[in-house]
């Protein structure tokens, strides 16, 4: 994961483009663009055995829990990255 304060992290905005819900962690632009549990998975930057956590709870979530993670992370770059 990255250890830089990024603005506008490239891979972020593709995998939610793609309605991908994204592991980040608590630095820079990830921090304030993922909304934990919703939109995907947040982790204390440097903390492996947070970012351990956050895999296994995403890996434990349900179809259903996912299929709106997904919606969410799909929706929130419309929102936020679309053109439009």
């Amino acid at each position: 994961p990255s250890t830089y304060h990024e603005v506008g992290p490239i891979a972020f905005i593709q995998a939610i483009a793609r309605g991908t819900p994204v592991i980040g962690s608590r630095i820079g632009s990830i921090e304030t663009s993922i909304q934990d549990g919703v939109s995907g998975y947040l982790f204390e930057a440097g903390d492996s055995d947070d970012l351990a956590r956050a895999v296994q709870v995403a890996f434990a979530c349900s179809q259903e829990k996912l299929d709106a993670m997904r919606k969410a992370a799909r929706d929130q770059f419309l929102t936020e990255h679309s053109p439009e």
